[in-house]
């Protein structure tokens, strides 16, 4: 798609004409105004736009796979990265392109994207946005966006509280991870790629390179990339994992000389038996898991002239 420029209230022959809006109406409370913000956005555009709100978990994955390419020219996802990770799961191979609007506490896939808070950017992007097509991974068969991972972020996103994370944001993560600090069993876990076994303490399967934000875990990791990124941390115990955090919060934590960053296709990963692993933010299932590369890519709306930072 050619790049266009035009205002709000303006409308070119390659604006899309009509999307199918996914939301999830618990997502970002606070950030609820900026949603109807884009819904008014897109009716200025002449865009005619079908809500269609989550009830409850699962919602998203059935109303994407329900959606064929000729009824709609996308389809978007009001959520954060959770509500993504199940439109991905339900988009096939004749799925419109998916665009996004960045309701959640981190919006990882957004930052990854370069796609703005700001409404009237986000409803030019989903009106007259590039259609790219972006590599995504699986865990167990179940794809995932941006991360899976292993050790004490699992643990952390497991013990959150919801309404916590509805009242405090990203703060309820920091609050979690100080209390996975104190109880947290620091267990050892195999990761095998390429028949190499790395003994690890925790680990981060990435494909792009931000993380919880824009904390970077894999920096050469791209969306556009069809590859994953392992980060392997060596160290367990409370201490290294203060360390971690600290150069997380850097950007620094690939420089530390006991975290390898490893391209692959396909890793196995042991350890204690069903030790929860997480998906994009969300708990997916336990140990053990295959995290690979899925052979479909999708199309994913962006900024026109943009590429992933």
């Amino acid at each position: 798609m050619e790049p266009v420029s035009s205002s709000i209230g303006e409308t070119s022959e390659n604006t899309r004409r009509q999307v199918l809006v996914i939301y999830n109406p618990t997502a970002g409370q606070h950030k609820q105004h900026r949603y109807g913000a884009v819904m008014n956005a897109l009716g200025k555009m002449g865009v005619t736009v079908v809500e269609k709100p989550t009830t409850k978990r699962g919602d998203a994955e059935r109303l994407a796979s329900e959606i064929a390419s000729h009824q709609f020219d996308a389809v978007v996802i009001a959520g954060g990265d959770g509500t993504i990770n199940e439109a991905m799961n339900g988009l096939h191979e004749v799925s419109p392109p998916l665009a996004i609007i960045p309701l959640g506490t981190a919006n990882v896939l957004a930052a990854e994207l370069g796609i703005e808070a700001d409404p009237d950017v986000i409803a030019r992007t989903i009106a007259t946005g590039e259609s790219n097509p972006i590599h995504l991974g699986l865990a167990n068969r179940r794809r995932f966006t941006m991360m899976a991972g292993i050790g004490i972020d699992s643990h952390v996103v497991q013990g959150v509280s919801p309404s916590l994370k509805r009242m405090m944001g990203k703060g309820a993560y920091v609050w979690q991870t100080l209390i996975e600090l104190c109880r947290f069993p620091s267990p050892a876990y195999t990761v095998t790629i390429e028949n190499v076994r790395h003994e690890v303490g925790s680990a981060v399967f990435a494909n792009g390179h931000f993380y919880g934000g824009h904390f970077v875990t894999a920096p050469e990791a791209r969306l556009e990339d069809p590859a994953l990124h392992a980060c392997l941390l060596a160290g367990r115990g409370r201490w290294n994992l203060v360390r971690y955090g600290m150069a997380l919060t850097r950007n620094r934590l690939a420089a530390l000389k006991d975290v390898q960053t490893v391209r692959f296709d396909k890793a196995e990963i042991e350890g204690p038996v069903g030790d929860p692993v997480h998906a994009d933010g969300d708990i997916i299932g336990g140990l053990p898991v295959t995290v690979e590369l899925d052979p479909q890519p999708v199309q994913v709306v962006q900024p026109s002239n943009s590429a992933n930072c």
